[in-house]
């Protein structure tokens, strides 16, 4: 068995030093063969297959941005970049998703309905097994979930009207989770043309995470249509220590989290043994690893030592919970924190305002571990990152990027024109912040406009510049959270603030309601010199129509051209809707009227305003 050097040990790695360094991509593995079992051991041809890898939930479905659900390109290859960089080989994907999703809008997941199937979804798993091909990486994929957050197995009992204890036993739930993994292993990937049963980038099919209730005969049925499918890939299940192993399930896998395990390397010793026993005689791999909330425990120390004891006793793989990759819309995909979700690791490792405890040290010593379960020295790259990448920029005071894989700060330049001169204006600025805010150049002349570029920069040196982006004007923005009427032009008398419910409103603190007996057509009114952009979120009463509001402008207050918004949402416990005004011009005023006449007084509620102006330069800002 491999041991690990006396370098593993976390108190060597307390500073990160190893994960700011590793920032240029090993080469891409070529994935040559299927992964087969060999009794107890992995094996990728005729050589053992060991792994230190992590978890990601952000592979398909885009839980930080409900607008835009199906994660993309950009999202699944930074995260790809971040693996090879860690020396890691293999990605957990939770997990293919069922049913209208909570987090994200309400759409259908992956499977709409029974035997229905959402091409989006889909089409964003072709893509991460074409990327996953291109950079050497193997995925483990979750055909199902025991909780809700993802659809799971409620889910599909609810397609059916029945209850979700009833998943494992009624016959017609048993046939639809059959039929989407029928749909899963035949489906051919639209980028690459090879059915998923024949990609070699899968490393197994996992029944389900967390499926702890599951009978034998459900396991056997379902691992058995995996094989008469595909004779190709492996199956992975729960280790179930009350009966016999199937024998069409060949990986046994474990979640250690404090709720579970107080001893995680005790928990490591005892499953590897139970596995590598005679009558079981199967691979095993520590699924999930992690801390279950924000507090960081059991952490970086309790991480080290189950580690070692894997690479010594022979336990085929560990994965972390879990790595975001960098966003499409700027920083990182940092989902909300809650107590089931547990950390969301950022690589190579932050320490800004609302970084989960350890995020660097746990970060520093897992490329130590991957390399080592692979049975290779750490390699030493010092190369600079790669070149960030601009979002368009219209406004100085928000300027964003995609982040480069493995970037540890950026420097900021700013133009008077697209090819310069170019004056640094910000080193050491991150994009590790909760919630993600752009930059802002506190330091631009107002009513002026400027080109913007960045540089990736990490302990091997400074990337190239990034493309330009701009010109970037100096707007003025108001956002108006309507706690009180001080940022308010005018407004009708019948009109009150409601601070009730904010449970209701997405955490909204204060929205603007009716206050007669009789619904009335109420109006607030906004001034701001040269406004260009105005955003209003409204809440509707569930319970009936929504009667949408109506809005104005004026160039001076008394002349009024009704113009129509773009409206999105509807989705929420009150439906929340987004009215957006865009490209206005020659507006300084914009008035927004209500227009529910025939149902509750105190719907709709206006939660907030956000207006962006634009005015004309003066003689001292030319």
């Amino acid at each position: 068995m491999l041991r690990p050097p006396t370098s593993l040990q976390p108190s060597r790695c307390r500073h990160g030093l190893l994960a700011l360094a590793l920032t240029a991509c090993t080469a891409a593995d070529a994935l040559d063969n299927f992964i087969t079992r060999q009794e107890d051991r992995l094996m990728d041809g005729t050589k053992e297959f060991r792994f230190v890898g992590v978890n990601s939930s952000h592979v398909f479905l885009s839980w930080t941005h409900p607008e835009a659900p199906v994660t993309e390109a950009f999202e699944q290859t930074d995260l790809l970049k971040a693996l090879r960089q860690m020396g890691c080989s293999v990605l957990r994907a939770y997990c293919i998703t069922v049913g209208p999703q909570p987090l994200a809008g309400g759409i259908p997941g992956h499977v709409a309905a029974p035997n229905t199937f959402t091409e989006a979804f889909f089409r964003s798993t072709d893509r991460l097994l074409q990327l996953a091909n291109e950079h050497g990486i193997r995925v483990i994929v979750v055909l199902n979930c025991n909780w809700d957050c993802a659809g799971g197995k409620g889910a599909y009992a609810k397609f059916r009207g029945r209850p979700e204890r009833e998943f494992f036993t009624d016959a017609d739930l048993r046939r639809d989770f059959k039929d989407t993994i029928s749909y899963v292993l035949n489906r051919v990937n639209v980028f690459t043309g090879t059915a998923y049963k024949d990609d070699k980038a899968v490393l197994c099919w996992e029944l389900g995470n967390e499926l702890w209730g599951a009978p034998r005969e459900w396991v056997a049925e379902m691992a058995a249509h995996i094989k008469s499918i595909d004779a190709n890939h492996l199956v992975m299940d729960d280790i179930r220590s009350d009966w016999a192993v199937d024998p069409n399930v060949d990986i046994l896998t474990q979640h250690y989290y404090l709720n579970h395990f107080k001893d995680f390397t005790a928990a490591c010793r005892q499953h590897r043994r139970y596995c590598a026993s005679p009558q079981v005689k199967r691979p095993f791999v520590i699924g999930e690893f992690g801390s279950q909330d924000a507090s960081g425990g059991p952490g970086v120390a309790a991480f080290g030592s189950m580690l070692d004891e894997a690479l010594a006793n022979g336990t085929s793989g560990a994965l972390l919970w879990e790595l975001v990759p960098h966003s499409r819309f700027g920083g990182y995909c940092n989902r909300p924190r809650t107590v089931a979700e547990g950390p969301c690791y950022r690589w190579p490792g932050h320490d800004t305002p609302g970084t989960y405890p350890e995020e660097k040290d746990v970060l520093a010593i897992l490329p130590r571990y991957a390399f080592a379960m692979r049975g290779l020295p750490v390699p030493a790259h010092h190369g600079p990152p790669e070149p960030p990448a601009m979002l368009p920029v219209n406004d100085v005071r928000s300027i964003d990027w995609l982040g480069s894989a493995g970037a540890v700060s950026y420097i900021v330049e700013r133009a008077p024109q697209p090819g310069g001169p170019w004056a640094s204006i910000a080193s050491g600025v991150t994009i590790a912040d909760r919630p993600h805010v752009p930059f802002s150049d506190n330091n631009a002349r107002e009513g002026a406009s400027y080109y913007y570029r960045v540089k990736a920069v990490n302990q091997g040196g400074v990337s190239a510049p990034s493309a330009a982006a701009g010109p970037a004007r100096h707007l003025v923005m108001l956002v108006d959270g309507l706690d009180d009427w001080s940022k308010t032009h005018s407004h009708t008398p019948n009109l009150g603030f409601s601070t009730n419910h904010q449970n209701c409103f997405e955490g909204d603190t204060s929205r603007v309601y009716r206050t007669a007996a009789v619904p009335s057509p109420e109006e607030i009114v906004y001034h701001r010199m040269g406004i260009i952009r105005f955003e209003a979120t409204v809440w509707f009463w569930p319970e009936e129509p929504v009667s949408h509001c109506s809005l104005f402008t004026s160039a001076d207050g008394s002349s009024w051209a009704e113009v129509d918004a773009s409206i999105a949402g509807g989705a929420g416990d009150w439906r929340r809707f987004t009215y957006v005004l865009n490209d206005l011009t020659g507006c300084n005023y914009v008035k927004i009227r209500y227009n529910n006449l025939a149902g509750k007084p105190w719907s709709p509620g206006i939660g907030q305003v956000r207006i962006t102006s634009f005015p004309e330069p003066t003689a001292n800002n030319r």
